[in-house]
């Protein structure tokens, strides 16, 4: 089933940590492949939230090392949206993900641009395949994208 309008709302948005190191010479463009974990929180402890992290890196040894953890939390706006699992799960593949991301992208961007470089853009969810994630998923440990 396809939800035109989703049962939830972005309550809270915020950051636990940044980590952002360059080398002192850097390239002009720079091809930056990134890593992206989301773990998405759903329990009866807190029955009207759903809440997801999204912790970001860079592999390996590139010219910019980024490591993030950023997390969202998302409020039920029916009692219905709480138990619907396929609900849930279209929501975090075509919403939840892109709401959170876009505070991602500006926060790179505005830190890369203060430490003299171009504003990064970093690419969105939809590059990450997504289409991995499975339903069954949600309320589980770290899933990587």
């Amino acid at each position: 089933m396809k939800y035109e309008h989703y049962p939830l709302k972005l309550q809270e948005a915020f950051f636990i940590s940044i980590n952002l190191r360059r080398i002192p010479s850097m390239p002009e463009i720079i091809n930056l492949p990134i890593e992206v974990q989301v773990k998405v929180t759903d329990s009866d402890e807190f029955p009207d939230r759903m809440q997801i992290n999204l912790r970001i890196s860079t592999p390996g040894e590139t010219p910019l090392t980024l490591k993030a953890e950023f997390v969202g939390i998302f409020i039920y706006l029916t009692e219905q949206a709480r138990t619907n699992q396929a609900m849930k799960y279209q929501f975090l593949k075509e919403r939840g993900l892109h709401q959170l991301w876009s505070y991602v992208v500006q926060i790179v961007k505005i830190m890369t641009s203060q430490m003299g470089m171009n504003g990064l853009n970093i690419a969105t969810p939809i590059e990450f395949g997504l289409e991995g994630l499975r339903e069954s998923e949600i309320g589980s440990e770290a899933i990587q994208i």
